[in-house]
């Protein structure tokens, strides 16, 4: 009787162990935090639950418009510096 109890166990145990695995976790679609199918419905918190629709997505902030570029400057001429009065020689 033992023998017979540790043989059915054991059979047991290899079938368990080579039968196939389930990929349940892999077929089903990935939730939000709501339990929405991410990228097919989003949370409606008036309503209370998901409703078919892409998301909201988050809008980015607006940037400020561009001003208009300056005139170009003139070149600055550089002018000879004022020589110093020369001393006449009496």
């Amino acid at each position: 009787m033992r023998k017979a109890l540790v043989a059915l166990s054991l059979g047991a145990f290899v079938i368990g162990a080579f039968a196939p695995m389930s990929d349940a976790s892999a077929a089903s679609p990935k939730l939000s935090k709501f339990g929405c199918v991410v990228g097919k419905q989003r949370w409606d918190a008036s309503m209370g639950k998901c409703v078919d629709g892409r998301p909201v997505t988050k809008m980015k902030a607006k940037s400020a418009p561009k001003a208009a570029k300056p005139a170009p400057k003139k070149a600055m001429v550089k002018k000879a510096p004022k020589k110093a009065p020369e001393k006449k020689a009496s």
